[in-house]
């Protein structure tokens, strides 16, 4: 699975949905890619993490330098100005990418979309612990 590489990171708050546990991280130190916040989900006292919510920021210099490694010129590929971080979920299935917002970057607002997402992937709602 395709997931998120976390050097270190700082426990914001740990939650239960069920059988499963979570941890809303901040302070993430990580490879390549810039997160705000991540909350990551484990299977019961399993090491491995199988689920992860992010807040990416979006580094529009990396980005524009990415696009002229691979020729592309990054003016013309978007007239639109995008916002400071995207929502991502990262699954057995892959990467999912729910659109950029200013929001993203707000604890508070992270951690409502967040938590709404993995209730739904979970089917149980969370309870801080």
């Amino acid at each position: 699975m395709y997931a998120p590489v976390i050097k270190s990171a700082h426990t914001r708050k740990r939650y239960k949905f069920g059988r499963y546990e979570a941890a809303f991280l901040d302070r993430i130190v990580s490879e390549e890619i810039g997160y705000e916040f991540i909350i990551v989900v484990f299977e019961g006292k399993n090491a491995d993490p199988f689920l992860f919510v992010t807040s990416e920021r979006n580094d529009s210099d990396a980005n524009a330098e990415s696009f002229r490694e691979l020729g592309l010129d990054p003016e013309t590929l978007s007239a639109e100005k995008s916002e400071s971080h995207f929502l991502c979920l990262f699954d057995k299935h892959g990467h999912h990418n729910f659109g950029d917002s200013n929001d993203w970057g707000d604890a508070e607002k992270f951690e409502v979309a967040a938590l709404r997402i993995l209730t739904e992937q979970l089917g149980e709602a969370p309870i801080v612990v």
